[in-house]
């Protein structure tokens, strides 16, 4: 009479055993499958965010993928998780995707974990950001982490790029933006921060 035994882990036979005269032997799971419980009749797939490593010869279980990485197939071949890519990442392991940066963050590489935010003056308009860009000439950002650049308001100018405040037009000036306007000829500011050609003193009507 045969003697059936149970499927060590890491295999399987349609029944879950094996014969003793091996007319009935246990096969190993392929790749991309594993058996983490004796007796099976069937290997388990690999679900998303895992992989199944090549050189795991007894495949008794799957492998997450790490931080910063992510697998979207079942039962997947790769022989190891795919990177994030720049302007994604991935802060939770065994993960199927990445996530965009939001607005104002941006990631320098690929396989990154967190995004990192735009410094004052600079910003990131949209998701999968992947590059912070500089506020123009005119325009000022005081927050971290923004997505757009404000213009400076009337009174006030900013001729450099990626800066963080804008300059109050000086006296005998007015208007603002990249430049301030001087007063014309026979007319004159005694303050700062004027915003209209009319504020010139002496401006016939």
């Amino acid at each position: 009479m045969a003697i059936c035994g149970e499927c060590i882990v890491g295999y399987f036979s349609g029944s879950g055993v094996t014969v003793e005269d091996l007319s009935t032997p246990c096969k190993g799971c392929s790749r991309g499958t594993y058996a983490d419980e004796k007796g099976l009749a069937n290997c388990v797939e690999c679900p998303t965010g895992y992989t199944m490593p090549q050189n795991k010869n007894q495949r008794t279980q799957c492998y997450s993928c790490e931080f910063g990485k992510y697998m979207n197939e079942k039962g997947s071949f790769a022989l190891s998780c795919d990177q994030c890519q720049k302007g994604k990442f991935n802060d939770q392991s065994a993960q199927a995707s990445c996530t965009n940066c939001p607005s104002g963050f941006v990631t320098g590489d690929t396989g990154n974990k967190d995004c990192s935010e735009c410094g004052g003056g600079s910003y990131s308009a949209g998701s999968m950001g992947q590059t912070c860009k500089n506020c123009l000439a005119g325009q000022f950002i005081q927050l971290a982490g923004t997505s757009g650049c404000k213009t400076c308001p009337l009174g006030f100018w900013q001729e450099d790029s990626g800066k963080t405040l804008c300059k109050a037009c000086g006296l005998g000036k007015y208007g603002g933006g990249s430049s301030c306007n001087v007063c014309p000829q026979g007319t004159y500011l005694d303050e700062n921060s004027q915003k209209l050609l009319t504020d010139c003193k002496g401006m016939l009507t």
